[in-house]
């Protein structure tokens, strides 16, 4: 059984604050959520797992050896990502920009204040569970603070979530000692392989119409080359911008 991992960083264990990629904790903490979750996945029946670490960079001596890695890729999609997966576990996820409590939540860039998929507001859980949707392929777990998990449970349903913290606010949490996350996150990652087949795909069916509103001045700049740039753009107002096509990853990345 083939399982897809995409992990970022905001919704790791232990972080509430903005932490660089050559930050050594920051690194720590990260190895260790990806490995309690492939230490679950394996639990769980998966026989090939292939993770995408698309913000962040865990500790490459210490990851575990079942697994196979590639780094951040831009544009932004799931690369090796097919129909071949059972399902998609999402580590270290955050809450959607303008989420009450979210800790670092935001949407992609910080520029955004809000985005949606055909009229439904969605954050990076969405985000990346409609792509792989497009493969038929679940979301079936989802680890971060609390906002996220119920922001994640509210959009794709009664899927596996792991609150390794609560979140107080922007940079503000209540976490939980490692110990407690690391048999946390590989419990709930073992049940989201093994209910692989009971949970759907997040399907958004095309055309796709992402609808992007900014809220800086320079972000205003950011929306006028996106129109100028594609046929597929349309100025809704000052702050919108709504890219139209047939191609998921294509609307989201001329989004951002």
């Amino acid at each position: 059984m083939k399982v897809y991992m995409f992990v970022d960083m905001e919704g790791i264990s232990g972080i509430y604050t903005h932490r660089e990629d050559h930050d050594e904790e920051a690194q720590r903490l990260q190895t260790h959520d990806v490995n309690a979750a492939i230490e679950g996945a394996l639990e769980g029946g998966a026989t090939e797992i292939l993770v995408q670490i698309a913000h962040g960079k865990p500790r490459p001596f210490e990851l575990h050896p079942k697994a196979r890695y590639m780094n951040r890729l831009t544009p932004l999609c799931l690369q090796g990502m097919d129909k071949s997966f059972a399902c998609m576990l999402h580590i270290g996820c955050h809450a959607r920009a303008g989420a009450q409590r979210g800790v670092l939540a935001h949407t992609v860039e910080v520029e955004i204040s809000e985005q949606r998929i055909n009229g439904v507001l969605v954050g990076e859980c969405g985000i990346f569970a409609a792509m792989a949707g497009q493969f038929g392929v679940p979301t079936t777990l989802v680890t971060g603070d609390d906002v996220t998990c119920a922001e994640a449970r509210d959009l794709l349903g009664d899927i596996e979530v792991a609150e390794v913290k609560r979140g107080l606010g922007w940079n503000q949490a209540i976490c939980l000692p490692l110990a407690e996350t690391a048999a946390l996150i590989r419990a709930r990652a073992a049940a989201a392989v093994r209910r692989s087949t009971e949970i759907a795909p997040y399907r958004v069916e095309p055309p796709f119409v992402i609808r992007t509103t900014y809220n800086t001045w320079e972000a205003i700049q950011m929306a006028d080359r996106r129109v100028s740039g594609t046929a597929l753009a349309e100025r809704v107002d000052e702050r919108t911008v709504e890219i139209t096509s047939d191609n998921l990853i294509e609307a989201f990345n001329l989004s951002w």
